[in-house]
């Protein structure tokens, strides 16, 4: 056999000479060392003591190769020593390795027990395919032999690591890939299949094996539960996945990767010692994963109280269902009723800008409107009460107004906003600004309304998603100018270090009390809005923090990003779907309502005229009988048939 037509490997590769056991040697042209493993070395023995004749599906074959500079052997057992013939051999175009059998019992061959040279030169950088022929064909060199029993010799089974046993390398006589692929396979996944325990709990160790990495996702999500504490996902990926414990000096860690079949995940390296507190709330545990934990119960019981869902999360996993939601609406009659029996755990607030419209139906004057907004946007109880005294000296009744018992200081006021929220709105002008968008879509029919406004918000997730993944701050845009207003706001502010994070605070006549660890203020501006205010601004300048560590996790880009991962999935054109046997679905007969349609909703007083066309007549009116301003011919008319009757 020649190998003319292999005069040198190709750019960035090497040519191995495998020798078996001092009775064949073979060749491996081109290998690849970034991509080549223990593995390919091993297969490819295999196939070698099938030429040679090895019948016995038992024996175990070791691999080694000699280091050129001291002439020593070293032993092939792992992928990272495969890598050091590369290195050590410094790439040289040939180079040599040696498989012996560890327990010879194959029938006898008439092959010639002659090898090439032990030892490379550095005259084997230039491969000669002429010399290799000669090589294979001659194969004179018996002394290689004995270095081969004497290395059997040396080498004890027993002595072998619990990664490298005498199995990891058998040698079979099939030659089919079919049957020699299982064998190696098995040799990577040594370890313990993972299997969640009697209760449900899930223990994690090293070698532990899963399905898949979504297995392993899943797995290690239920652990970090039910163990309570954040993780940070270094490594995600279908060829990895790497994690920490988030907490400040906790040495927790994972890491996991596929086995050599590229589909079985395996924990290759895991640390649980953890040295940080246990908490009840967690990132984790989303609604999506306690929809699937509480699946079987709901199921079982579709009418199961919130009280019995909560008890079951925090008796198996630990963890508390977070309640705290806001829904904030107008005062339409019966909602108030309804938010309670549907969200009984949600906080139900007004929109101020609809409590305004009703205040003044009755209190017409600007002072009482004034008034009004500083009564709802107090962030402190004490601004509320000095808020509501000036109110009392203008109007008692606009007082009792806000005081009824069917408009709670609760469900209005600013101050009273639960800290969980983390959002100082008090209007809904969001809803407001979404239905002006949507404008040119409420005159289509349904269906067409419906698809319309599905591309419109597909396609503004994604451009905010793609806008996010530009930001380079820790929070968005928006809130860094915000909080830079309020860095140069708090220059103005005198502030008295008093140590362990504290401050006291002086700005203007008014005195706060600042601290940076628990993250409030006597202003209670930073509890409702999830924001440093001014005076926390100025402390965090004195220490020479960065702002933007102070700010609550949802102003992060990264809950940013999160918010508009998700992708709305296109849909097909409802023509060309397969309606089944239904057939078509008419839609129900409309009936014409007399006079012409109204387009445009109907508008607040506080909102003003619209459109330029929609603006009201600013122009004043003069009677056309007794030319007095601001009435009319018909108002006077009426006025005078009503005196007339009485």
């Amino acid at each position: 056999m020649g190998y003319n037509q292999y005069d040198k490997p190709n750019p960035g590769c090497v040519h191995l000479m495998v020798h078996f056991d001092g009775e064949a040697s073979k060749p491996i042209l081109n290998v690849d060392p970034d991509r080549y493993s223990y593995f390919d070395l091993v297969d490819y023995v295999n196939e070698l003591a099938t030429d040679v004749g090895c019948k016995d599906s038992s024996l175990s074959v070791s691999l080694c190769f000699f280091h050129p500079g001291s002439q020593g052997k070293i032993p092939i057992k792992t992928d990272s020593d495969v890598l050091d013939i590369f290195k050590l051999n410094n790439m040289r175009s040939c180079i040599h390795v040696y498989a012996a059998l560890l327990n010879h019992h194959h029938e006898e061959t008439e092959v010639p027990r002659q090898i090439v040279d032990t030892i490379i030169s550095d005259s084997d950088i230039e491969w000669d395919g002429d010399e290799l022929e000669q090589n294979e064909s001659e194969e004179t060199n018996s002394s290689s032999s004995d270095i081969n029993e004497e290395w059997k010799n040396e080498i004890n089974i027993d002595e072998l690591s619990d990664y490298e046993e005498k199995h990891d390398v058998i040698v079979t006589d099939q030659n089919s890939d079919e049957d020699k692929v299982p064998i190696y396979v098995d040799r990577g996944m040594k370890g313990r299949i993972f299997e969640p325990l009697c209760d449900g709990k899930v223990e994690l160790e090293a070698g532990l094996l899963f399905v898949d990495v979504n297995e392993f996702r899943t797995s290690l999500r239920d652990f970090v539960i039910q163990e309570g504490f954040e993780i940070k996902r270094i490594k995600n990926e279908k060829a990895r996945v790497t994690a920490i414990c988030v907490a400040d000096g906790c040495s927790w860690r994972i890491h996991a990767s596929p086995t050599p079949d590229g589909k079985t995940y395996k924990i290759k390296t895991y640390n649980p010692t953890h040295s940080c507190i246990r908490t009840s709330k967690n990132s984790n545990a989303t609604s999506t994963w306690i929809a699937k934990k509480l699946e079987s119960k709901i199921k079982a019981d579709p009418d199961i109280s919130y009280a019995i869902m909560k008890q079951e999360l925090l008796d198996s996993y630990g963890i508390e269902p977070n309640k705290h939601v806001t829904i904030m609406s107008d005062m339409q009659k019966g909602l108030r009723n309804a938010v309670v029996e549907t969200f009984p755990y949600a906080k139900h607030r007004y929109c101020c800008n609809h409590l305004l419209n009703n205040f003044k139906l009755n209190f017409k004057t600007l002072l009482l409107s004034t008034q009004f907004w500083a009564v709802a946007m107090a962030y402190n109880e004490f601004l509320f009460d000095k808020a509501m005294d000036k109110l009392t000296k203008v109007s008692n009744e606009a007082v009792n107004w806000l005081l009824d018992p069917e408009r709670p200081k609760s469900m209005c006021a600013r101050h009273t906003i639960d800290s969980e929220c983390k959002s100082d709105r008090v209007t809904n002008n969001v809803s407001e600004s979404f239905n002006s968008w949507l404008s040119d879509d409420r005159k289509k029919t349904i269906l067409s309304m419906i698809e319309s406004i599905t591309c419109r918000l597909m396609a503004g997730f994604q451009t905010r998603f793609e806008k996010a993944c530009d930001f380079e701050n820790i929070i968005t845009p928006k809130i860094r100018k915000e909080l830079d207003t309020k860095m140069q706001d708090g220059r103005m502010c005198k502030l008295t270090y008093a140590g362990d994070d504290e401050f006291q605070v002086k700005d203007g006549y008014t005195t706060f009390v600042v601290n940076l660890r628990f993250r409030t203020c006597g202003c209670d501006y930073w509890r409702v809005s999830g924001l440093p205010c001014k005076h926390a601004c100025a402390c965090i300048a004195y220490k020479r923090e960065n702002v933007e560590l102070f700010a609550d996790n949802v102003y992060t880009t990264k809950v940013y990003c999160l918010c508009y991962n998700e992708i709305i999935h296109p849909m097909p054109e409802l023509d060309t779907k397969n309606r089944g046997s239904y057939g078509n679905i008419d839609p129900p007969v409309s009936r014409r309502l007399p006079g012409r349609p109204r387009i445009n909703r109907k508008r607040s007083v506080i909102e003003g005229p619209g459109d330029p066309q929609d603006a009201r007549r600013s122009n004043t009116v003069r009677c056309g009988n007794c030319k007095n301003l601001g009435t009319t011919y018909w108002a006077v008319r009426e006025i005078k048939l009503k005196n007339r009757k009485n």
